[in-house]
This record gives C-alpha cells, structure tokens and sequence, in this order.
C-alpha cells in the first residue's frame, strides 16, 4: 500500500471539512433524541439514576 500524497491528504481534509457539519447536526439530533427519552422516562416514574441506566443500556433504537 502507497503512502498518501500531497494531493490525496488535501482532498482527505476537503473531504472532512465538507462532513464535519453534518456530523455534527447528527450529535445535536441524537442529543435531543436522548433529552427527550430521558424526559419520557422520568415522567413515567423512573428515577433520575434509572433512567440514565436505561438510556446507557439501550441507547437510541
């Protein structure tokens, strides 16, 4: 396998730069995904701690 060249690492940091505010908008949606189940949880009763351990267990699905 060849090294990278000067061409194909700037292309590589085009690349990045063009994806990283989607990546980002991505982490936002998820955030409030996960707000928002938190949210659920706990107005059905579930405590601050379980329901914490039900979002870490489970993730978003």
């Amino acid at each position: 396998m060849s090294k990278p060249n000067s061409i194909q690492f700037a292309n590589a940091i085009e690349q990045v730069k063009h994806e990283l505010p989607l990546h980002l908008e991505k982490q936002r949606i998820k955030a409030n995904l996960y707000m928002n189940m938190y949210k659920a949880l706990k107005k059905e009763g579930f405590t601050d701690e379980q329901a914490m351990d039900i979002i870490k267990a489970r993730g978003y699905e």
